[in-house]
């Protein structure tokens, strides 16, 4: 996944989280939230991410139960859990801005301009299997 596109998803799940936080309460839509998250995540940074990592750590509930909690409790621990996710999609922004998802700039010198012509629509599509590779074994 390209680190722009990655950005523009976590900016706007991380939003959603920041405004309306309450609709994403323990439900399917926190469940649908914190897996499009992973996705971005895994996709733009590798499975091995300690940021993927941390994410996917992270719990939305209360650790023990005495029998007295209140909804203002369970909100509490949610928005907390909720508060460190967004946390990690900061960490997460910040990685990928410096991978160079801000509009990284190339030297003219830097590719084959023909190659490119030929290939970039395949890039932009992500279609690795027919983007020509080089023949090493000459």
């Amino acid at each position: 996944m390209k680190p722009e596109a990655a950005i523009r998803a976590l900016e706007e799940l991380k939003a959603q989280a920041e405004q309306n936080w309450l609709a994403l309460y323990p439900s399917g839509a926190q469940t649908a939230w914190q897996s499009k998250v992973k996705s971005i995540l895994e996709r733009s940074l590798g499975k091995d991410s300690h940021i993927l990592s941390a994410f996917s750590g992270v719990r939305y509930g209360l650790m023990a139960l005495f029998g007295s909690e209140t909804t203002a409790d369970w909100h509490a621990a949610f928005r907390d859990g909720l508060d460190r996710a967004v946390g990690y999609i900061d960490a997460a922004l910040y990685e990928l801005r410096l991978m160079g998802g801000e509009g990284e700039v190339l030297e003219e010198h830097a590719f084959d301009r023909e190659l490119w012509e030929h290939v970039k629509g395949l890039v932009a599509d992500e279609d690795w299997g027919k983007v020509a590779r080089p023949d090493f074994r000459r």
